[in-house]
């Protein structure tokens, strides 16, 4: 049975309005909505057909794009619970989330399938490539791929061919909206990994807080990597450009311009290569822009201010605050930010229906229907949920930020939980202590993370390199180090506990 859902809605209006409106720019077959609809509802018939029931639990390892969003609708109504995984992670990692989740069924890249079958292929493909990525066989779980035609041997349910065939209509059933279904994991916890579980309300209630913030009008076109970000655009009614994380800035400008792209959403290390290039070439970014949102990670007032020198006079800079746990929080003008003289990061006044309280020890607690359910190893949902955040709340309403609670890393958009990495690097041979600090980057408008380690084997960094990228010790790529240090990690108190603030500063100094 297909349930409907009120993330399903805006398509399902959409589709009606401007059924022949592309979602996706940029792609030599553009999808429409109606299309869309009309494959991701057929989509969830035949995957009913094949065994997949509510109340199961989905990894989807998928890149952003067509058959990301075909197969994100899809399950919608199917009532599930889809975990998003990121394949480009160790070993230990990826089988802590396998055991954790047990799923039923897997939607993969057949390109990941194929390294499976062929070893040879797959040896040479782990040992040259910059940036490998490996997933390992799954027994007893269906597998759905999507991709390129590859030459796959083992049993698999190709989604273009559920594509294919007869098309009835798809009747959608009354059901309640607070039901569990989308897993995003952070980038590590000490025990477990931490996937936050996300309902279809608090999904739907973010969405349009978003879309109420990006103020749309005609014509709106997003240009983003991120794929929640296509939920966003298609919700609010926006055709998307997804462009590749590493493309150029030369090439960033140039779909700017043949696109129109009227908004941009991402961290601000997203927009520093662009924003770079249009210093040393002495242009600006195109008179399309309207919008940008950053997000996802720290936004300091220096890059605000350089983005303000490139970019056209009606150009809006919104930066926000959130988590995986609570995508909305705060929001403050671009302005405003590089007005502030007080201490602390301003982080703006709250939207709509958050509730913010201040605990006695400065920590920031949050409830709203943004939340999320759980985390996907715990039951129950906390009536506030500590942000691991310090800060407090200014006469006029604003949440300024004080710092963390916990040592967390942000580089990027990415949250780097320094213990986590440190246990594995630690079982290194050769490796005695091992020390992750992040020390911000005023040139990079970004943290940039050092590995100190203690070893009484002479080792290079690059031999280091080579066994954080290789199996039994490879990490996260997210958390590899921009540089590793082989030096005297200081310690204090009797206990001779590394002390990580005074390391800190002896980084620094030498920098």
């Amino acid at each position: 049975m297909l349930y409907d859902s009120p993330l399903l809605a805006p398509l399902r209006t959409l589709a009606t309005d401007r059924p022949d409106q592309p979602i996706l720019l940029g792609y030599q077959s553009e999808i429409t909505v109606r299309r869309l609809l009309d494959d991701s509802l057929h989509l969830a018939r035949k995957l009913e057909a094949e065994g997949l029931r509510q109340g199961s639990v989905v990894m989807l390892i998928v890149p952003p794009g067509p058959d990301f969003l075909r197969l994100i609708y899809a399950l919608m109504p199917l009532r599930v619970t889809v975990a998003i995984i990121d394949p480009d992670m160790g070993p230990e990692l990826f089988a802590a989330k396998v055991r954790q989740l047990n799923p039923s069924f897997l939607l993969i890249d057949t390109r990941l399938l194929f390294l499976q079958e062929h070893p040879l292929v797959r040896w040479a493909y782990l040992r040259w490539a910059s940036k490998p990525v490996y997933v390992p066989r799954l027994p007893g779980v269906t597998v759905v791929s999507s991709g390129p035609g590859l030459p796959i041997w083992q049993r698999h349910i190709s989604v273009h061919r559920l594509l294919s065939g007869l098309r009835e209509p798809v009747q959608l059933q009354t059901a309640a909206s607070d039901a569990e279904f989308l897993i995003t994991y952070t980038s590590g916890t000490l025990q477990e990994p931490k996937g936050v579980v996300h309902t279809h309300d608090s999904l739907q209630a973010s969405i349009r807080l978003l879309g109420e913030l990006l103020q749309i009008g005609p014509n709106e076109r997003l240009a983003t990597h991120l794929p929640h970000f296509l939920l966003l655009g298609i919700a609010n009614q926006m055709p998307v450009y997804l462009w590749p994380e590493k493309l150029g800035p030369q090439d960033r400008l140039r779909v700017l311009q043949e696109h129109h792209i009227t908004t941009l959403f991402g961290p601000p290390c997203e927009y520093l290569p662009l924003v770079t290039y249009c210093e040393k070439n002495g242009c600006k970014l195109p008179d399309t822009l309207r919008h940008v949102l950053l997000g996802s990670a720290p936004v300091h007032p220096a890059f605000i201010s350089r983005l303000q020198r490139v970019s056209p006079p009606q150009l809006r800079i919104t930066c926000t605050y959130g988590m995986t746990e609570h995508l909305l929080v705060c929001t403050v003008q671009g302005s405003e930010k590089i007005a502030f003289t007080g201490a602390g990061d301003l982080l703006g006044k709250p939207v709509e229906g958050v509730e913010i309280k201040i605990a006695d020890d400065g920590e920031i607690f949050l409830r709203s229907g943004q939340l999320f359910r759980r985390y996907f190893h715990e039951t129950g949902q906390p009536a506030f949920f500590a942000t691991g955040d310090l800060g407090d709340l200014d006469e006029a309403g604003n949440l300024i930020l004080h710092g963390r609670k916990k040592e967390m890393l942000i580089r990027r958009n990415t949250n780097i939980y320094p213990a986590l990495y440190e246990a594995t690097i630690k079982k290194i041979p050769g490796v005695d202590e091992a020390v992750m600090v992040g020390i911000y980057d005023q040139v990079l408008h970004d943290e940039r993370v050092y590995l100190v380690v203690e070893s009484t084997v002479a080792r290079s960094a690059s031999w280091l390199y080579q066994a954080l990228r290789s199996d039994p010790y490879r990490i996260d790529r997210e958390a590899m180090p921009d540089e590793i240090l082989f030096r005297k990690i200081p310690r204090k108190g009797r206990q001779q506990k590394v002390d990580r603030q005074t390391l800190t500063k002896q980084i620094a100094q030498n920098l």
